[in-house]
């Protein structure tokens, strides 16, 4: 991978500099790699225009891909590199302001309800893996749109809904997952569905579990929901 900086760098288009950056990540070249998101986060933040506000079931009259949608996946995939790193500050920075340049990037969320699962506010996590779920069409018509030729463009199954099925499916095992821990069986039994298992861990056995781990008894907020909040153990972020 040729270093950033090279002759033709500074000329290069945002979706151009972001592959490249990509690339280096790769790779393995997280220093490269961040250098390229950075210099995309300080050139072009006053270029992108208005966010980018995606319409499930509408397809996109734009060829290229949409300048601000780039600069979000840029943020958050520079995010990426500082959780890393453990600065969890910057990486939540980046994330919302991710969410901020592409409202609907499920990618920036996903990472910001994790943060918080693992070092914030659980019930917060619970809302954020649900708002993943509610603002997206169902993993089916994901899979559907992916595998049509018809009225979707190339990218937008690159940058749009290729990631997404596997944001929803994260959220829907986090929320199954999250609600269990904190007592709420009925609740969860929607998000098992999509996996279509047929036998789950009995809630008495949970409430035996909860009550070792004082999971079930966290209450929204109160002080006790950081201070008794369930074990850890989510995943990885999903997507740079």
């Amino acid at each position: 991978m040729e270093p950033f900086g090279a002759d033709g760098d500074e000329e290069s288009s945002i979706i151009e500099l972001f592959l490249h950056g990509q690339g280096c990540e790769n790779e393995g070249d997280t220093e490269s790699a961040a250098s390229v998101y950075e210099h995309i986060v300080k050139n072009y933040a006053g270029q992108i225009g208005l966010p980018y506000l995606h319409v499930h079931g509408e397809s996109s009259e734009e060829d290229d891909v949409p300048p601000a949608l780039v600069y979000s996946c840029t943020l958050n995939s520079l995010g990426g590199l500082y959780l890393d790193i453990e600065m969890l500050d910057k990486a939540k920075e980046l994330f919302e302001k991710s969410t901020k340049a592409w409202p609907r990037n499920a990618m920036a969320i996903l990472n910001i309800a994790n943060m918080e699962r693992e070092c914030g506010d659980f019930h917060a996590a619970l809302r954020l893996y649900e708002a993943i779920i509610d603002n997206a069409p169902s993993a089916e018509e994901v899979t559907r749109i992916e595998g049509s030729d018809n009225g979707t463009l190339g990218w937008e199954r690159t940058y749009i809904y290729g990631p997404l099925r596997q944001c929803l499916e994260q959220a829907h095992y986090l929320c199954a997952l999250g609600l269990h821990q904190v007592g709420q069986y009925r609740k969860a039994l929607q998000f098992v569905k999509m996996f279509n298992v047929r036998y789950r861990i009995h809630p008495h056995v949970w409430d035996a579990a909860n009550r070792g781990g004082q999971g079930a008894e966290c209450v929204e907020g109160t002080e006790e929901t950081k201070a008794r909040r369930p074990c850890k153990g989510t995943p990885p972020r999903i997507v740079r």
